[in-house]
């Protein structure tokens, strides 16, 4: 295993961890710390990946909330499988290229990756390269984390007050990744809700590098995961200006008194006083909820064993719900939450049409970018 201490993120003190919870957590125990050759092993579907290397596909740059939790994963997977996990970041197009890897891969359990469900959601609406349907081509393991969206300004910027950003004259410029993006769905929809006109400095490969240009004045403000940027909330570099939620997503004191978008009664139900337009914006609000609420999960190359697919899954519901990871999560300010792919599946059918209400808004906003975009496949 290789400690590795992202730089936007505190020392990880979970090696020693990992270790302590093999035996409660899975019943099965590394062939170095045991003594035992992998025939010794308990048969529980993933004996196959015992003593392999098996790469962990990040689909974007080092840093960054993927790269984190996919590190914070990497020792306590390694193990419950007595394996050894490469990880690989593979940036690019939002999240595209990393997801294009994962399902061209063989389906033999020695590639498992991270993908951010919802921009797979939005380049599919958007018709961005493939397609790629984040549960029907890959074979998904479990969902570990929903987005927790929030826009953020410069702290003692301009920007620093969502009041300032609805009253400002010229277009508010956002930094992100790609049109191909979960930053880029909370944009578009959000600023059709509050009347916002916006422009787009695209192409930073993750949230790392927008936070940085947005602490460097390069854009106004920025759309990331809450947890990615914690770390810079709390420096006080950043400051949360709106929470894409319907309730607040997290207690943590840089939230409070933060505007929630809401659903009937949020900023976005303020700024349109029309009954009828209340009604657009609860409709719309519970859709990008629901594509945010897919959030990050945990995918294999599509046409895994069911056999390897089920235990794959049942390690990471256990090592997400363990009592020591999740401290070990928490001193890493990263919450976890596991769904069974099964249920994700599900959810994401049950909210299809939902979903596609949003094209149209996402559509206008992709065909307007386009000087500030780089609309290249995967």
């Amino acid at each position: 295993m290789r400690p590795l201490t992202p730089s936007s993120a505190r020392p990880l003190p979970y090696w020693s961890a990992a270790a302590l919870i093999v035996l409660s957590l899975t019943g099965c125990r590394s062939d170095t710390d045991s003594g035992a050759s992998s025939s010794d092993r308990p048969r529980d579907g993933c004996e196959q990946l015992a003593g392999r290397s098996i790469r962990w596909i990040v689909p974007y740059s080092p840093g960054g909330g993927h790269d984190i939790d996919s590190r914070l994963l990497e020792p306590y997977l390694e193990q419950a499988l007595a394996a050894e996990i490469v990880v690989q970041n593979r940036p690019g197009a939002g999240g595209l290229v990393g997801a294009r890897v994962l399902r061209d891969a063989e389906p033999d359990g020695l590639t498992l990756g991270l993908i951010n469900a919802t921009a797979l959601l939005a380049a599919e609406l958007v018709h961005v390269g493939e397609g790629l349907h984040p549960t029907d081509h890959f074979t998904p393991l479990g969902r570990i984390a929903a987005e927790s969206a929030v826009w953020l300004a410069r702290a003692g910027g301009a920007f620093d007050r969502i009041e300032a950003v609805l009253n400002h004259e010229r277009p508010v410029v956002f930094g992100l990744t790609d049109f191909a993006s979960s930053g880029f769905v909370s944009i578009s929809v959000v600023a059709e809700m509050l009347d916002l006109e916006v422009s787009y400095l695209a192409g930073y490969p993750g949230s790392r590098e927008y936070s940085l240009g947005l602490m460097r004045g390069e854009v106004d403000l920025v759309a990331a995961d809450f947890e990615s940027v914690r770390d810079r909330v709390e420096d006080g570099d950043l400051r949360p200006v709106l929470q894409i939620s319907e309730t607040s997503l997290s207690a943590h004191r840089s939230l409070v008194g933060v505007p929630i978008l809401g659903r009937g009664d949020g900023l976005a139900a303020g700024v349109v006083q029309a009954p009828a337009g209340a009604g657009l914006i609860a409709a719309q609000t519970a859709a990008l909820v629901g594509m945010l609420e897919a959030g990050r999960m945990v995918v294999a190359p599509p046409g895994l064993s069911s056999e390897l697919s089920s235990c794959l899954s049942m390690h990471l519901a256990r090592i997400v719900d363990h009592p020591a990871f999740v401290a070990t999560a928490t001193t890493a300010g990263r919450t976890f939450g596991f769904q069974e792919p099964d249920v994700t599946a599900e959810r994401l059918r049950a909210t299809a049409d939902v979903r596609r209400s949003l094209a149209p808004i996402l559509e206008r906003h992709a065909g307007t970018a386009l000087g500030s975009f780089p609309r290249t496949d995967p």
